[in-house]
């Protein structure tokens, strides 16, 4: 099951990049555009954020805030 929970995370993680990429390229594109690129990068940040959430809570049922280190950088940033 662990593994699981890091795929969550990997996950998570590439869902962030991904949407960080599309917001960063939305500059370039027609004004229509432009609000979807934005609202699916702010939904795929969300659901990203979330996934995050629930894998470290699974995989660190007690304390998970505080023990793990991807958490931390999380709230540091």
């Amino acid at each position: 099951m662990y593994i699981y929970y890091q795929l969550g995370i990997v996950i998570g993680l590439i869902l962030v990049i991904l949407a960080i990429h599309i917001a960063i390229k939305q500059r370039k594109t027609l004004f229509p555009f432009n609000i979807a690129n934005i609202g699916l990068a702010f939904i795929m940040t969300t659901l990203a954020i979330c996934i995050i959430v629930a894998s470290l809570g699974a995989l660190q049922p007690q304390n998970w805030y505080t023990n793990s280190a991807l958490w931390k950088f999380l709230i540091v940033s």
